[in-house]
Formats: C-alpha cells, sequence, structure tokens
C-alpha cells in the first residue's frame, strides 16, 4: 500500500523527533512518502496534487491512503484536498484518510477510536491498515458567498465560532494553547454583556433568534482533557445532520448549558435551547456578520450560511 504522511510540525503537539518515531513505524507496512506542511492551506493541497496524480494512474490500488499528523485542522484540510476531485470521480478512485493526533483536543481521530497518544494511536492505525478497517462516512459542506468548505465533525456559527476566532489569533502568535486557556477565552467572550443579550441568528424557518448554532456531523462535539464533551450524542456521521443553539444567555443558562455540555446530557429538554437531528440542511443568517468554524478552525464572518451534509463521501480508517 502506498502512504502519504501529513506532518504539520506547528500542532500543539506534534515535533519533528515525533513524525520520524511515527514514520519509522509506518514504514514496515506501507510504501510511505512523508511531507511537512510550512503554512495554512498546504495539507490542502499535498492532498489535492496526491489524489489528481492517483485519478490519473490507471494502475494504482483502491487502498492508498492520507495519513494527517497534526490537530483537526490538519485533517480538515486533507479532507477538502481528497474531495476537491473532479465530480465525476468515484469513491474507490479517491484516498482514504487516516488521522493521528498531534494536535490540542484531536477530536476527529479520538472519535474514530484512536488513542490520544501519538504512538499508541499509531500502533492502532497500523493494526487498522492490517485489516483495512475502513469505513465510509458522511461529511458538512458550508457554503457561503466566498467559500464552500467540508468539515468532518462540527460547524459552529455566533458565538462557539468568535471562540474559536480568538483562539486562532492566540496560536498564530506561536503560542501554546490549551483546555484552561480555551476555557478562559469563552469566558472573555462571554463577558461581553452585548453578546449575552441580544441574539442575531436565525436557524431554518425559527422565528426565535438565537446566539450561536452548533452543527455537529459526529459525535463527540469536542474534548475536555479525557472527558468527551457529547451534547448531540445522536450524531454518528451516518444519518444527518444534529444542530445544538441557546435562545439565552442569561447567567442561569449558561451554568444549564456548561452542566450539560460537560455532563454530555441531551440539551434537548431545556426549554432555552433548540435543537435538531437528522437534518439534510441548515441555514443559518444573521443582520450582522458572525464568526463561522469548521473543525474547530475559523474561516470567516459572514451574514448568511448553508450547511449541508455530504454522503458517503470519505473513506476513513478507523479503529472502532
Amino acid at each position: 500500500m502506498r502512504a502519504l504522511l501529513v506532518v504539520n510540525t506547528f500542532a500543539t503537539q506534534t515535533s519533528i523527533e515525533l513524525s520520524e518515531l511515527i514514520a519509522a513505524a509506518l514504514q514496515s507496512r506501507v510504501d510511505l512518502t512523508v511531507v511537512n506542511t510550512e503554512a495554512p492551506g498546504d495539507a490542502t493541497t499535498v492532498a489535492k496534487e496526491f489524489t489528481d496524480a492517483r485519478s490519473g494512474n490507471s494502475n494504482h490500488s483502491d487502498n492508498e491512503v492520507i495519513i494527517a499528523l497534526g490537530g483537526d485542522g490538519t485533517s480538515n484540510e486533507i479532507a477538502n484536498g481528497i474531495l476537491s476531485a473532479p465530480m465525476d470521480s468515484t469513491q474507490n478512485t479517491l484516498p482514504i484518510l487516516a488521522a493521528l493526533p498531534g494536535g490540542n483536543a484531536n477530536v476527529y481521530s479520538r472519535n474514530l477510536g484512536f488513542h490520544r497518544d501519538a504512538i499508541k494511536a499509531t500502533a492502532q492505525l497500523l493494526r487498522a491498515i492490517d485489516s483495512m478497517n475502513v469505513r465510509t462516512m458522511d461529511v458538512g459542506l458550508v457554503s457561503t458567498p466566498t467559500h464552500d468548505r467540508y468539515f468532518l465533525f462540527n460547524a459552529g456559527y455566533g458565538l462557539d465560532a468568535a471562540v474559536v476566532a480568538r483562539m486562532q489569533e492566540y496560536r498564530a502568535s506561536r503560542n501554546r494553547v490549551s483546555d484552561a486557556r480555551y476555557l478562559a477565552t469563552a469566558l472573555q467572550v462571554l463577558a461581553n454583556g452585548r453578546e449575552r443579550t441580544h441574539p442575531h441568528i436565525q436557524i431554518n424557518e425559527y422565528e426565535q433568534r438565537v446566539h450561536f448554532a452548533i452543527v455537529t456531523n459526529m459525535s463527540p462535539w469536542t474534548y475536555l482533557g479525557k472527558r468527551a464533551i457529547d451534547p448531540a450524542p445522536r450524531s454518528t456521521g451516518s444519518d444527518g445532520l444534529s444542530v445544538i443553539a441557546s435562545t439565552s444567555m442569561s447567567i442561569k443558562n449558561v451554568a444549564r448549558l456548561s452542566r450539560e455540555f460537560i455532563r454530555s446530557a441531551d440539551v434537548a429538554n431545556n426549554p432555552d435551547a433548540i435543537t435538531l437531528s437528522h437534518q439534510n440542511e441548515v441555514r443559518c443568517q444573521s443582520d450582522r456578520p458572525e464568526w463561522l468554524q469548521i473543525d474547530g478552525e475559523a474561516l470567516e464572518q459572514v451574514t448568511s450560511v448553508q450547511i449541508r451534509q455530504s454522503k458517503a463521501a470519505l473513506r476513513v480508517l478507523t479503529c472502532v
């Protein structure tokens, strides 16, 4: 099997030394090429070139794989590179995606059953390669006036995405991120009284405005250390999108939502929340620009976004 290992050495828990250890282990099973990314978007370009070369080669194997070593943003970029193939490409002509943890939360790789330690996850990946434990999964697609981007596990519009945008600025200064930093940033955003009192976002045909909309393609939504944060347990990656939105950001409801999120309790019984499941399409619009994020990466500020699910779009190596 031919494999491409795409390494983001700027990710929180990734280093040249770690990537060399993992590459040595992978070379025992696959014909491996290693590429280190230098800037945002590089992983998409590399994955697209690999996919295009594969599509033009009639002798390719059906089981070539692109392995992400980095954070969720690296996996997202590779998925977008794979899925940028011409529309007439059959699914089996596209490479398989694998994700190893190298960032902070590593939501996607952990959702696929891999350990949060990169070395232990590599051992799991080798077993998945040996058994060809491949699952065909749905992905999400966000469309704005300027972007069409796929996402793997979640998208957010509003306050959730504003926190991600703040964290992205923090990472851009070469600061190391952590769960504690995320929580501190979330509190800073929530401290803005205007944000708490004036919801601006409309979801589908609902008349009541909300402060944020979290759209999940698979669960858990994220992780806090070892703890899974799973407010939308119905998201499986194969049965439609789930939506969680809040109509109130009062101190009382923020405290309730925090408890529900941390306990992975279904928020459907919260009177100040809107929850939807098994959605093929979600439309959000606002009377002012709001931040949009996908898979933990801030994309842009927009006044409207359409979010859809693309069925059976991507083959993925899993250990579950």
